[in-house]
C-alpha cells in the first residue's frame, strides 16, 4: 500500500547523477528537488537511465513527504490507516544490529563535501537496520534509543521513541558537518525540547 500523502516520493534506479538546469525563480520546472541560490533554483530532473550502482542514490522527495515517512516510522510502520512496514519490521529496525561493535567518528578525506563528525560526543553509538542509535539520553535534547541520520548536505532527520517527536530538517549546504550547521542544529534541539517540557 501507499500512503496517500507521499505524492512527490520515487525511488529510480540511475547510471549517472541527475542532469540539472538553472530556472529563474518565477518558473516552475517539473521538478523533484530543489535548492535555492543566490536567487536562481536548481532544479534536479527526474533521471532517465535504470541501472545505478551506488548506495543511497535514486530517492527523489519533498520534505512533506519526508516527514509524513517518519511520522509512520514514529507511528510503528502505519499512519492513517495505512500500514507500510509491520510493527515487528519497525522494532526490527530500531535494535542494535552491531553488536559489540560501535560506530565510530565520521572521517573525511574530501573536507570541500564532508567535514568530520562525531554525533553525540562520548556516547557510544550503535546502528540498527536504517539508523543510527543513541544509546543515552542527552539532558534537554532526545532520549535514548532515538533513530537518526542525515545527508551530505546537511540533511537531518531524528526520530525520538520515547517523547513521540519526529524532525525532519534539510539545509541543503556542503560540506557536512559545517560548524554553523551544527550550532543551528544544537541550538534548535534545545529550543524544541525546551519548549515541550
Amino acid at each position: 500500500m501507499r500512503l496517500k500523502q507521499l505524492s512527490r516520493t520515487a525511488l529510480t534506479q540511475i547510471d549517472s547523477a541527475p542532469r540539472s538546469r538553472q530556472y529563474s525563480s518565477s518558473q516552475s520546472p517539473p521538478m523533484i528537488a530543489a535548492s535555492f541560490t543566490k536567487g536562481r533554483r536548481r532544479a534536479v530532473d527526474q533521471p532517465e537511465s535504470e541501472f545505478h550502482t551506488g548506495g543511497g542514490a535514486g530517492l527523489f522527495s519533498t520534505a512533506p513527504d519526508y516527514v509524513t515517512f517518519t511520522r509512520m516510522l514514529l507511528a510503528g510502520g502505519a499512519l492513517d490507516g495505512v500500514e507500510v512496514l509491520k510493527p515487528e519490521t519497525v522494532k526490527l529496525m530500531s535494535r542494535n544490529a552491531i553488536g559489540d561493535l560501535n560506530v565510530p567518528i565520521v572521517r573525511s578525506n574530501n573536507p570541500a563535501l564532508a567535514l568530520e563528525v562525531e554525533t553525540f560526543p562520548g556516547q557510544i553509538k550503535k546502528w540498527g537496520l536504517s539508523f543510527l542509535i543513541n544509546t543515552e539520553d542527552i539532558e534537554g535534547f532526545r532520549s535514548a534509543g532515538s533513530l537518526t541520520w542525515g545527508g551530505v548536505h546537511n540533511t537531518y532527520f531524528w526520530i525520538d521513541l520515547k517523547k513521540r517527536i519526529t524532525v525532519v530538517a534539510l539545509m541543503q549546504i556542503l560540506p557536512i558537518g559545517d560548524p554553523i550547521v551544527q550550532e543551528t542544529m544544537i541550538a534548535f534541539e534545545r529550543a524544541l525540547y525546551a519548549a515541550i517540557a
